[in-house]
């Protein structure tokens, strides 16, 4: 009769340990499925017959968006990063689109985005391939500004890798605010975003970067954005048709989101404990009514 106690009370005792571990499985899974996200999306070339790897067509592009909108996320206008930055806008599923190079394509693009799906991207613009064939000049980026609402950034003077132009002894930081200032002064507005070419930095071409005046810097490195990250070294999602092959994440591995799937995990095992404890007080149930019928 004893052991058949201490029976119930060890069955009772692990279905309340077992209903504690539940319920902060739970409120943990939760959690990650109500996460807080931005994803930086970055493209380059839109082709009608995209060829190259980094070049992909209007409406892969829209699926990409319309893809990450099933699952709940919505479009940052670019105004709004600083603030989303500094914790004045938190919560919910964001993406940003950023261009990169200043493609007269990428422009159309842009055009194309506003009007069709009222998402305004940021162009990250190299100043000294303004103008050339394939590349925007000085009166499409003004264009852009007025007419779609188009936010720029600063890609460099030219597009070399940062470490590079260091160690070819040249002043990075000065390229840098001589191009920031002619791209603002044809756009009209304050330049405090850059894109590394090619996402290829270190320690140096970031200082230089913070000494031309620059307040963000973009990588593309594939992670969603947190506060937590180096203002400078901000990660981005790069399109690059066939990345896959090689294991880096892509735009649509956030379909659903990470952590959203993360968090349906998180919540199936909380709802197999739950029914763990269920079973441990049903246990410890039949036990007493075995004990009151022997009594």
């Amino acid at each position: 009769m004893a052991k058949t106690a201490q029976s119930i009370t060890f069955f009772r005792i692990l279905g309340i340990a077992l209903l504690i571990v539940g319920c902060i499985g739970f409120f943990h899974g939760w959690g990650q499925i109500q996460s807080e996200t931005l994803l930086v999306l970055t493209f380059h070339g839109v082709m009608d017959n995209p060829g190259k790897p980094w070049e992909i067509s209007f409406g892969e592009l829209v699926e990409k968006i319309h893809g990450l909108k099933r699952y709940g996320f919505e479009a940052l206008p670019p105004e709004d990063f600083q603030r989303w930055w500094g914790g004045e806008l938190s919560g919910g599923r964001h993406f940003l689109v950023t261009f990169d190079d200043g493609l007269l394509t990428s422009g159309t693009a842009i055009k194309k985005l506003k009007t069709d799906e009222g998402i305004r991207p940021i162009l990250f613009v190299v100043t000294d391939l303004m103008g050339k064939p394939g590349y925007l000049g000085a009166d499409d980026l003004r264009e852009l500004a007025s007419g779609s609402g188009c936010a720029f950034g600063l890609h460099g003077k030219t597009h070399e890798e940062p470490p590079k132009v260091i160690k070819a002894g040249r002043d990075l930081a000065e390229e840098l605010r001589s191009a920031k200032s002619v791209l603002e002064a044809i756009v009209g507005k304050t330049i405090s975003m850059y894109a590394y070419p090619f996402g290829e930095f270190d320690p140096d071409s970031k200082d230089a970067v913070a000494s031309a005046g620059i307040t963000f810097g973009f990588t593309i490195e594939s992670r969603a954005i947190d506060r937590g990250n180096d203002a400078l070294l901000l990660p981005r999602l790069m399109y690059l048709r066939g990345v896959e092959a090689v294991g880096e994440p892509t735009i649509s591995d956030w379909m659903p989101p990470r952590e959203a799937r993360l968090g349906g995990l998180t919540l199936t095992l909380a709802m197999f404990v739950f029914l763990l404890a269920l079973r441990m007080f049903i246990r410890a149930a039949e036990l007493s009514r075995q004990k009151s019928k022997k009594t």
